[in-house]
């Protein structure tokens, strides 16, 4: 028994000084810099034009144009329209892309015919082809092309690991086509057809094989692991419930926390054998203006006395800002922790050996809190909580928080 039990300390110590090493060797400015120079080559590689037919039977583009004329109209929504990746410690590099990606779309808007309007979305303005057209097809070849040439060059991922491109999300709020007269008494409405929710995901070790030549481009993309879920496929409901447990703690409140962009800022991805992995875009917006002074350290003649309480004032202002913000990040960590050990008891989807990932992408103020914290719990410490054989406080000091 002695023996069993020293050899569980140094199996238990082994797997402690491994991690260990590898937070100190972890260096996660290169790993987020590798992240945002993927981010922008997906957001290239996706980028849309948008055609349709009008009355003459012509293809012309879509244009951004005011309510006037006869005209269609919808509204994109920009906060969502952008690729986000994220690098969970345990998977990989998870990067979400959405259906429609444009910099220069923010409606859409087409002349009314007697035909039903036609729109069709491409990759390339002036190449309307079937290669160029946004299809089922058409998203996997792109994606296993972005995973061949240019996710290889990405460092720091461990064997075991993945790098995964989910394109489009669960519940996303695609345009619609509205048809109507100047004088509003015809109307009709037609639903833009979409692909599925199309995950495709590389194992680290292919990837350096293809980097370093011993795999072959062919036999790359026979490993990578494809899936696909149509529109109309069931949700699991513990994933929603929970998804919307979130939006609800964060929702924009009376602006003195850290909160929710909007009401889209938050989206999830079932990962499978592994988890789910909820995303939060948040921000402190309005209630704590950031300081913006710049390079002014005062005012008034030089010396005076003046300029050195003005001086005063403005460090003062900084510093009362800064303690702020450190303040109530904290809360927002303490927070997101006992909504995890809380609620996320209510995942019944979820195995004992697979985990619920929180990560909170924060857009302000990134000179004082991190610009993403992911928050990692896995099933089995609630179920062990459950059972009462962990406490409440022992099952938020489990939850692994992840800062960049």
């Amino acid at each position: 028994m002695k023996t069993l039990k020293n050899t569980i300390l140094i199996g238990l110590m082994t797997l402690l000084l491994s991690s260990l090493s590898f937070a100190q060797n972890f260096d996660s400015n290169r790993m987020n810099r590798d992240i945002k120079i993927m981010e922008s080559i997906l957001n290239e590689l996706f980028k849309i034009e948008a055609k349709t037919n009008t009355a003459s039977g012509s293809n012309s583009a879509l244009q951004v144009r005011s309510m006037s004329g006869n005209l269609a109209f919808s509204s994109f929504n920009r906060s969502s329209n952008q690729v986000s990746g994220n690098y969970i410690p345990g998977y990989g590099i998870i990067f979400k892309v959405p259906y429609l990606i444009s910099s220069n779309i923010s409606s859409i808007s087409v002349v009314k015919n007697e035909e039903k309007p036609n729109i069709t979305f491409y990759y390339d303005a002036n190449e309307n082809s079937g290669d160029n057209q946004v299809s089922e097809e058409t998203v996997i070849n792109r994606i296993k092309d972005f995973l061949k040439d240019y996710a290889p060059t990405i460092g720091q991922l461990k064997n075991g690991e993945h790098i995964t491109i989910v394109y489009g999300k669960r519940n996303e709020n695609l345009p619609h086509l509205r048809v109507f007269n100047i004088s509003g008494e015809s109307k009709a409405e037609e639903e833009v057809e979409q692909v599925p929710v199309i995950t495709v995901s590389a194992k680290t070790e292919d990837l350096l094989a293809l980097k370093n030549g011993s795999l072959s481009s062919d036999n790359f993309a026979d490993r990578l692991i494809i899936s696909k879920q149509d529109k109309e496929e069931k949700q699991r409901l513990d994933l929603e419930v929970m998804g919307n447990i979130l939006k609800t703690a964060f929702e924009e409140g009376d602006g003195d926390s850290f909160h929710l962009i909007n009401t889209n800022s938050l989206s999830y991805v079932s990962i499978d054998g592994f988890g789910v992995h909820y995303t939060l875009d948040m921000h402190r917006g309005h209630g704590l203006e950031a300081f913006t002074f710049g390079a002014i350290r005062s005012f008034g003649r030089a010396d005076s006395e003046e300029a050195e309480e003005s001086a005063k004032k403005i460090q003062e202002a900084r510093e009362k800002r800064e303690a702020t913000l450190k303040t109530e990040y904290e809360t927002l960590k303490d927070q997101m922790k006992q909504y995890l050990v809380d609620y996320g008891r209510t995942l019944n989807s979820l195995e004992s050996d697979q985990f619920l990932i929180v990560t909170t992408n924060i857009s302000d103020h990134q000179d004082i809190v991190p610009a993403q914290v992911n928050f990692q719990l896995k099933k089995s410490i609630l179920e062990q909580l459950d059972r009462g054989q962990i406490s409440r406080e022992a099952a938020m000091n489990a939850v692994t928080i992840t800062e960049y």
